[in-house]
């Protein structure tokens, strides 16, 4: 799930995770479809979501409703099998219970799993709105002395000016979605 890519300035590794095989784009589709705004969900809202349009889905292909062929479990089973993933990366690169991990990426499967990857290993959780700039999100790290950032492509450039003015921060771990 992770593969370390590089190492930038002052020693900070940046990691990029790929999700694998991926059924989120046509469950927040569907759920968009729906009239469902995602971006204000709560969190167990968004779980629901996922798990209602993982059971009610449309094979994308053909069209055909592939309802009943994914159950509420099967989908609760992949959520879980994946923040497992990112727990044990976590652990992998030495994020561990008490650690701060800074989430600053759009509402997805990818922010489900890291959440509850987060829960599972112990480390403490800031949220960060997507539509923060550069001063905002500067305070954020500094103020929250964060370990690492779960970031994506569109917000990588903002962390990276301000990164020689984050000495707490270790990881800029990249969801990029691609398998």
């Amino acid at each position: 799930m992770f593969s370390h890519s590089s190492t930038l300035s002052d020693g900070v590794s940046f990691i990029r995770i790929t999700s694998g095989p991926r059924f989120s784009d046509s469950y927040f589709a569907r759920a968009r479809s729906k009239g469902v705004s995602v971006a204000v969900v709560s969190f167990c809202f968004l779980v629901g979501i996922v798990i209602l349009a993982g059971c009610n889905s449309e094979d994308s292909s053909t069209g055909r409703s592939i309802a009943g062929e994914k159950t509420a479990y099967d989908v609760l089973k992949e959520i879980d099998l994946q923040a497992n993933k990112v727990a044990n990366a976590f652990q992998s690169i030495s994020i561990v219970k008490g650690d701060i991990v800074a989430q600053y990426i759009q509402n997805s499967l990818e922010l489900v799993y890291s959440l509850l990857g987060n829960f599972k290993n112990g480390s403490i959780v800031v949220p960060m709105n997507i539509n923060f700039k550069e001063q905002e999100i500067h305070h954020i790290l500094s103020d929250s002395g964060a370990k690492a950032i779960i970031i994506d492509m569109e917000r990588l450039p903002i962390v990276k000016n301000i990164l020689g003015k984050l000495p707490d921060l270790k990881h800029i771990i990249l969801v990029d979605g691609n398998g």
